[in-house]
């Protein structure tokens, strides 16, 4: 894989979601009486990949899966929230998407969060960014 971004340009990192209701098991979500499962995903849109193709894709970066609906039982919420928890545990640890696919997701604002980042935490080395990034979201989640 080939990733590219300019050392002098700022990342652009975003908390993006999408429904993925559809990958979940039916099921298991009538149990619980969810209606929608979002993935919550941190993405650079600064830098893309070539993942064996010429089209560049972003990387993205699970962090959460927020569930909407759910039961009103406290007992059976945390239940939800263990199993929901155990399942993101077994996941991928990066996706990668094609920028267009993204782009267009992104152009209802309510898919994504801009996090900003100050120039010390990313310039030089980007994990150290991409760790402030992480941090900054699961201490404020958006969804």
């Amino acid at each position: 894989m080939d990733q590219s971004r300019s050392e002098n340009l700022p990342p652009d990192w975003r908390a993006v979601r999408f429904d993925e209701t559809q990958y979940w098991n039916r099921k298991f979500l009538d149990e619980y009486g969810v209606d929608k499962m979002f993935g919550v995903y941190l993405v650079d849109l600064s830098e893309v990949t070539h993942c064996c193709s010429l089209t560049p894709s972003y990387a993205m970066y699970p962090v959460d899966s927020v569930v909407e609906g759910g039961p009103d039982d406290e007992a059976r919420r945390e239940t939800l929230h263990d199993e929901v928890m155990l399942a993101d545990s077994n996941g991928d640890l990066v996706r990668y998407m094609t920028c267009r696919s993204i782009d267009n997701h992104l152009k209802d604002e309510k898919n994504q969060d801009k996090i900003e980042v100050g120039e010390d935490e990313w310039r030089g080395d980007p994990d150290a960014g991409f760790e402030a990034v992480r941090e900054y979201y699961v201490g404020n989640p958006t969804w």
